[in-house]
């Protein structure tokens, strides 16, 4: 294994390199805006302080020990690619310490909650970093970077202004909000909201398609990441432990061909106690450029049983996608060619089924319930849409104004109905 002498050695020739590729003010703004992530200093320090034996023997163990993984740079140029462990975690399979000569302004950072303490079931934390002003960098990969049985979810926004502007973490429950007001609470955007990623149920990583991006900084209006993580349970940390789950991203200075976003739709509602059956709806005419889906992603809670995603064009229903919500909830890809153009419909529907006494209602913890449907996409044009979401109140019915409507199919994994999908 190398030493670490050699590792920073590599990291001066790597900051060395980066000052050829771009321009000094650019460069500087790059390095200050990714040493202000999580645990750079402390990460440094801790791997002077250990031994090359001890980072050996938790590598050995599959990435458990007292700092539970390996120390990797957070700047780095190599093709650095992640590997699951025996325990289910994600980690960098590569030592972070060969520089690329054929891809200079490619690498991998960490995005992660710096050691927060969750007291109670359903804290949520949200953590910031700022995006230079001055050029952009296109994020090509997300992989996830937990310790099984902390997380229940993760999400990374994308925002022109955070819910705070502050150094350190802060509450972003809305369930804490409404019962708190003097508390220090605030969503994860305050101004200019997007959803970049979404990870839950012990999902796999996701790498885009080639030539496919999600732009940040620069003036794409994301001027902050945000990374939000749900904490379902807080036994775990009764002793006093931290946690410090994120995403390690993958990203290229390179401008991509095409933009990547991510379209939401989704539903507040009730699922009746003693039910099944139940569906929650939502459904928008879509309004903007051309998008080229080709991920999706289901969420609920318990007591899901399938979400569902189309397109309806001229009384067509063309099926986006739909999965069980008990499954690892990852991005799935999209095999089939579904373009969507303005005016189009995009309409969701989640299915449950409940054998609890009261009736449960949508909500933030993990005893509620949700109802998403994700469309990862990307355009060939050059800005994003401005309508990226499409929210029901929890009463509307497709039923309502929406015809040839696929009930059987929408509602189940395989229907021997007749389908009227295009």
């Amino acid at each position: 294994m190398a030493s670490f002498r050699q590792i920073f050695s590599v990291l001066a020739l790597s900051l060395l390199t980066l000052c050829q590729v771009f321009g000094a003010n650019t460069r500087e703004e790059w390095i200050a805006a990714l040493s202000r992530l999580p645990l750079l200093e402390d990460r440094y320090e801790n791997a002077l302080q250990n031994t090359i034996e001890e980072e050996e023997e938790v590598l050995e163990n599959g990435g458990e020990g007292d700092g539970a993984y390996p120390a990797p740079l957070y700047f780095s140029y190599d093709n650095s690619f992640m590997e699951q462990f025996d325990d289910g975690s994600y980690q960098s399979s590569s030592s972070s310490s060969s520089l690329s000569e054929d891809r200079p302004e490619n690498g991998t950072t960490e995005l992660r909650m710096p050691n927060v303490h969750p007291e109670k079931a359903n804290d949520y934390f949200c953590y910031s970093v700022q995006m230079p002003p001055r050029r952009g960098v296109n994020i090509v990969g997300f992989f996830p970077a937990t310790t099984p049985g902390t997380a229940h979810h993760i999400l990374l926004y994308g925002c022109k202004e955070p819910g705070m502007i502050q150094e350190k973490p802060w509450d972003c429950g809305e369930m804490d909000m409404a019962k708190d007001s003097k508390k220090m609470t605030a969503p994860p955007c305050s101004v200019g909201s997007q959803i970049l990623y979404a990870w839950a149920m012990d999902a796999p990583p996701l790498e885009l398609p080639k030539d496919i991006g999600f732009e940040v900084g620069g003036d794409t209006g994301i001027d902050y990441l945000v990374l939000q993580v749900h904490y379902a349970h807080a036994d775990q940390f009764e002793d006093g432990s931290t946690d410090n789950s994120g995403i390690a991203l993958t990203w290229t200075l390179k401008p991509q061909p095409f933009k990547a976003g991510v379209f939401f739709l989704g539903s507040d509602g009730e699922i009746p106690g003693k039910s099944k059956d139940v569906h929650l709806e939502t459904a928008c005419e879509y309004e903007g450029p051309t998008l080229h889906p080709f991920a999706y992603r289901v969420h609920s809670h318990k007591l899901g049983q399938l979400v569902s995603g189309y397109r309806i064009r001229d009384e067509f229903w063309t099926e986006i996608g739909k999965r069980s919500p008990q499954l690892p909830q990852m991005f799935n890809p999209i095999t089939k060619d579904v373009e969507i153009q303005s005016g189009d419909i995009l309409a969701a529907r989640c299915t449950y089924g409940s054998d609890r006494d009261e009736t449960t209602y949508t909500g933030m913890t993990v005893d509620d319930e949700m109802c998403n449907f994700y469309i990862m996409y990307y355009t060939e044009e050059g800005k994003l849409p401005n309508m990226q979401s499409c929210y029901a109140d929890g009463v509307y019915k497709w039923a309502d104004d929406l015809p040839n409507i696929p009930d059987k199919e929408a509602s189940s994994p395989t229907s021997d109905a007749p389908s009227n999908s295009m």
